[in-house]
């Protein structure tokens, strides 16, 4: 590349105004205040990721109308949003429970070591599974089978 071409390359990338967006990343009840508009005393605020040229650069807390308003969706739009992630959340974390209960470990143990020894569960190994579950199951208060997944 020509010197003078290289210079002009290098000027407008320094001189290039960085891109930056906001991404959903949930919601919060842990601040109350919207560093947009700075209303205060909110019931919730909405955490959204700066990104600056493809770098996450941090969070930012909204309030759901300045929220809407940054991510270009409607109001309704961004409090669906955020009951999708809540609601994850709480799977999320009620997975976590159920695959750190001691009776899941052991079962989860016990199959590596068959795979480990390239032998398949007999059937009195996968019936002592299946109670396992439910032991952590009943434990947990899971009564829904389909909830622990």
């Amino acid at each position: 590349m020509p010197p003078a071409l290289a210079a002009v390359v290098s000027t407008a990338a320094r001189i290039a105004k960085p891109r930056e967006e906001l991404l959903f990343a949930g919601v919060t009840d842990e601040r109350t205040q919207c560093e947009r508009c700075g209303r205060i005393e909110l019931k919730r605020t909405v955490v959204l990721r700066r990104v600056i040229d493809g770098s996450p650069e941090g969070y930012v807390y909204f309030g759901v109308d300045c929220a809407a308003e940054a991510l270009g969706r409607t109001r309704k739009g961004v409090l669906e949003e955020a009951q999708r992630a809540e609601l994850q959340r709480r799977i999320d974390a009620r997975r976590a429970e159920f695959e750190a209960h001691p009776a899941i470990v052991a079962v989860r143990r016990e199959e590596e070591r068959l795979e480990a020894l390239g032998r398949a569960p007999s059937k009195r190994h996968r019936e002592w599974a299946a109670q396992a579950r439910a032991r952590a199951m009943a434990d947990l208060g899971i009564t829904d089978p389909t909830e622990k997944r």
